[in-house]
């Protein structure tokens, strides 16, 4: 069982949620006739040295053809959840990242708290960004919801269940790259992940390209590979690289950034 302990607060997030799935099964909040019951995960299993970071947000476009780019050189696996605003402001930056393998999951369009809306309001900012992504891309997302700020309750688990997302996910390590402080600062934090980690960075700002370059090198000198975050939930999905880089030199890189055909500002 993963606890959903991510959010600023994970004990608040925790407590809030259990109260969630208590009243809710109380008055019969839950997933409607047919529809999924999706796990509700903060980490993977502890049982091998791997972590899945996943990416969120995009309102960079530039930071996130670097953080391509970097995946892409390193071989290191990520999944991206960005906001269907962002992607339909950028939809050559997100077509690139589809066409590079890695896995899309749905973060809504509004980037609005779950918590203050309804079942109905949410399901569709779902299915909108959903579309979004299915639209620029010409691939669905993975069934995986990511709430905006780590806050969900009862509404959000429903809708994740109308709308047959397999999880909700959190986090239980982040780089906290929302505010201040250098690349260095942000990769100290992201680097604190154990086995089965779950590790969220935001496309937002370049630094955070920069942490991730760096936490990159801490967890493989530790050890560690990279799982797309299907594959650590153990979800049918693609993984573009193997966890682990094989033994020898490192591998040559798989070239530039991916191309698009207009210019960042």
């Amino acid at each position: 069982m993963h606890l959903p302990i991510g959010g600023r607060s994970p004990i608040r997030v925790l407590v809030v949620a259990l109260l969630a799935a208590w009243v809710g099964a109380a008055v019969g909040v839950g997933p409607a006739a047919g529809a999924t019951r999706p796990s509700v995960a903060a980490h993977g299993p502890r049982d091998r040295p791997v972590v899945a970071l996943t990416i969120d947000d995009g309102w960079s476009p530039a930071t996130v053809l670097e953080m391509v780019a970097i995946l892409q050189r390193e071989q290191v696996n990520a999944t991206f959840f960005p906001v269907g605003r962002a992607v339909a402001a950028h939809p050559e930056v997100w077509k690139a990242v589809a066409d590079a393998g890695f896995p899309i999951g749905d973060h809504t369009y509004s980037h609005a708290y779950l918590t203050s809306n309804t079942v109905d309001w949410i399901v569709a900012d779902i299915r909108t960004d959903a579309a979004i992504i299915l639209r620029v891309t010409g691939k669905p997302m993975v069934p995986i919801l990511r709430p905006p700020y780590g806050a969900w309750g009862s509404a959000a688990y429903r809708a994740a269940s109308i709308t047959n997302q397999q999880a909700l996910v959190v986090w239980d390590t982040s780089f906290n790259d929302t505010g201040r402080g250098t690349a260095e600062e942000y990769a100290t934090a992201g680097e604190k992940g154990k086995e089965g980690s779950i590790i969220l960075l935001h496309a937002n700002r370049m630094k955070s390209a920069d942490a991730l370059r760096l936490a990159i090198e801490s967890y493989r000198d530790r050890g560690f590979g990279f799982v797309t975050l299907p594959e650590l939930l153990g979800i049918d999905d693609a993984m573009p690289y193997p966890a682990f880089r094989p033994e020898g030199p490192p591998p040559e890189p798989l070239g530039t950034r991916p191309r698009c055909s207009w210019t960042l500002a």
